[in-house]
């Protein structure tokens, strides 16, 4: 679960934000503070750059000339450029692949709102941690999954690729199951990379791989997001839709109750972790209405109660801290009934 490059764990962790309201959160970081802050954000959009010329000739020099993305983002796909080469001509030259980039092109526009909110978080995320750097972000298709993954994103560059972010405006969709491919909205883009930015700095026990330690490390993540991205409703953060996120709310005593009387949170055995934290459309165990990865929401609750009793705790602090028990059991988490 600590790898960039991989497309699942960003769809266990965001949603579409499908709620009408917005969350009132407390805002630790002082306006002066922010305000000192100044993030300049370019977007490159190498798709576009790419499609100018549908030559071999003219995709070599593509690669050439972005050596940095064409390494990282096309390394664990093709084994040399020759072979990217190839796979690229015969991609960008098929009706198919043409549509979908038109339609990326159609969707997206200029993205100066995604530059934005991509501001907003580097600011912000640059406010807990002064060392962390503005990366260099960079647009691509990923020809339905064929050519790479849905994002990239390391210390010093993100890449992501617009054609998973069409959702249903596209008749060509990437292999995904459709509850998890309805999560790729442009909206959820920057979440999507803040959530991998918190794996960076979300330390963890790597020797405890109890039920209790992956629902921490999660909620941790969860709680990143809550601060750095302070006007995300709580079903981007917990990756539900409104429905999903009152069903949970309506009946989280019983959730709890499940996890207590079948002694799952210090559970260690994946084939049972998994299904509490794990992507599923729903945990039959619990019931049929409950939605999959709840294991992760209760982290994130376990999470904003132990830093209601810990209101001096910074953030980096929190994400500093790695034992998951010590969390819990400072918590004292118990849950609260909505009626």
């Amino acid at each position: 679960m600590k790898n960039v490059f991989i497309l699942l764990l960003i769809s266990l962790l965001l949603s579409f934000a499908s709620c009408t309201t917005k969350n009132q959160k407390k805002d630790d970081i002082p306006k002066e503070k922010l305000a000192a802050i100044v993030i300049d954000v370019k977007i490159s959009r190498l798709e576009q750059e790419l499609f100018k010329d549908r030559s071999a000739a003219g995709i070599r020099t593509f690669l050439a000339n972005y050596s940095t993305f064409n390494k990282k983002y096309f390394g664990k796909f093709f084994p040399d450029d020759e072979v990217t080469v190839k796979e690229l001509f015969a991609g960008i030259n098929n009706k198919s692949i043409d549509t979908v980039y038109q339609n990326v092109q159609d969707v997206f526009g200029n993205m100066d709102d995604v530059r934005m909110d991509f501001a907003n978080a580097t600011q912000r995320i640059q406010a807990y941690y002064p060392k962390h750097r503005t990366q260099e972000i960079n647009t691509f298709i990923s020809g339905m999954g064929f050519w790479g993954g849905d994002m990239y994103v390391d210390d010093t560059l993100v890449v992501v690729a617009l054609d998973y972010f069409l959702a249903e405006k596209c008749r060509y969709e990437p292999q995904l199951p459709t509850y998890i491919l309805k999560r790729y909205r442009k909206e959820n883009i920057v979440p999507f990379v803040v959530a991998l930015i918190a794996n960076r700095y979300n330390q963890t026990d790597f020797l405890d791989n109890s039920l209790i330690a992956e629902m921490i490390y999660y909620g941790k993540s969860y709680y990143f997001l809550e601060k750095t991205m302070p006007n995300l409703l709580d079903t981007a953060i917990a990756g539900y839709t409104t429905k999903d996120l009152k069903e949970i709310e309506l009946h989280v005593d019983v959730i709890w109750a499940h996890f207590i009387d079948k002694n799952l949170l210090f559970e260690t055995k994946n084939e049972i972790t998994n299904k509490y934290v794990g992507e599923r459309p729903n945990i039959s165990e619990i019931g049929s209405k409950c939605p999959g990865r709840v294991g992760r929401w209760l982290g994130w609750q376990i999470v904003k109660k132990f830093m209601e009793k810990n209101p001096e705790m910074t953030l980096p602090q929190l994400m500093a801290e790695k034992d998951a028990r010590k969390i819990f059991n400072i918590s004292k988490f118990k849950p609260e009934i909505k009626g």
